[in-house]
């Protein structure tokens, strides 16, 4: 199968083609897209493996990604996700699009990502403010939400509409 690593993605989503031609079936259930509620299908894998990664009875939902498949180019079976990533340490090489699994290296430097389920962050200082960044490996740009913009410099302050799952941003 084609997996996209994607930490901002909890639980795990897999292609509604996928789960319809493994012969899963399940209840609907509604899932936050950052700023969306998105109608899914929640199943159950008997098995997934990613790498060293082997889980029994995943939770999962399913939903069409045709969309996403567009927009990206490439076929999209699941959208793998914390929920399974969080289960072996990991670093993600994007100079040659490697996806190490294990303790990092020693000349790499390692952040906590925090226990703020289902996401991923870590902790920054912006224009001397504290904040907490999501770490959103689907994410192709750092996003600001409007009420922490004002610790940026007017000349940043440039709405761009953005899509994800869910629609528009």
């Amino acid at each position: 199968q084609n997996f996209v690593i994607d930490t901002g993605v909890s639980p795990t989503m897999i292609n509604l083609r996928v789960a319809q031609s493994l012969g899963l079936s399940g209840s609907t259930r509604t899932i936050h897209a950052l700023m969306h509620d998105i109608d899914t299908t929640e199943m159950s894998l008997e098995s997934l493996t990613l790498g060293p990664i082997r889980m029994k009875n995943v939770l999962v939902v399913a939903r069409d990604l045709t969309g996403l498949e567009k927009e990206v180019g490439v076929r999209v079976d699941a959208l793998i996700g914390l929920d399974v990533l969080r289960q072996s340490s990991f670093t993600i090489r994007y100079s040659d699009n490697t996806i190490l699994f294990g303790s990092p290296a020693l000349s790499l430097t390692a952040t906590n990502l925090g226990n703020e389920q289902p996401m991923a962050s870590v902790a920054l200082i912006v224009g001397n403010q504290p904040l907490r960044l999501i770490v959103d490996t689907g994410a192709a740009d750092i996003v600001f939400f409007r009420k922490h913009i004002d610790i940026l410099s007017p000349a940043a302050k440039v709405q761009h509409n953005k899509f994800n799952l869910g629609g528009e941003l």
